[in-house]
Formats: C-alpha cells, structure tokens, sequence
C-alpha cells in the first residue's frame, strides 16, 4: 500500500439516514483499496476525530503519511489531532 489515504464522507438519503465516512488507499497494483468506513449523524469535528482515532488503530501515524480531502475543516482539524505527523 503507497502511503497516501483519501478520506471523504458522503450523506446517506434512503430509510437509513447519516453520513458515510470512508479511507481509502492505492494497492500495488494501481487498484482502489478501501481501509475503513463508518457511519455517524453528521460530518463534524467530533465524527472526523472518532472516525480518525478507529483509522489510527490500522495506519500508524508517519511522517511519511499523506492524506488527500477536499480540504474541508473539520477534517483538517481532526487530521491535527490524530494524525499530527502526517501531511
């Protein structure tokens, strides 16, 4: 696994509402590999650090650890707390 995680979260809009957050990596062979996923109420602060803090227990921080977002606060700040060696 290369050393570069995309997270996201998208909203879940049928009988069971919420907000999927997932992890995401790039296997050897160029192949999406999904790490973790979780569902919480909605995208904040408190959901990203939770969701962080369950990825920290598979993927150790790194300074050679980079993560890809669309840079939206919440994650940023969660990224600080959790992941404070990583780009």
């Amino acid at each position: 696994m290369r050393r570069v995680i995309v997270v996201d979260g998208t909203f879940l809009k049928s009988k069971f509402k919420g907000v999927l957050l997932v992890a995401t990596a790039i296997d050897g062979n160029s192949n999406l590999y999904p790490i973790a996923f979780g569902i919480v109420d909605s995208e904040n602060e408190q959901s990203w650090e939770w969701f962080m803090r369950q990825l920290k227990v598979v993927v150790a921080d790194d300074n050679g650890l980079a993560f890809i977002s669309d840079r939206q606060v919440s994650i940023a700040k969660a990224l600080e707390k959790v992941y404070p060696l990583a780009v």
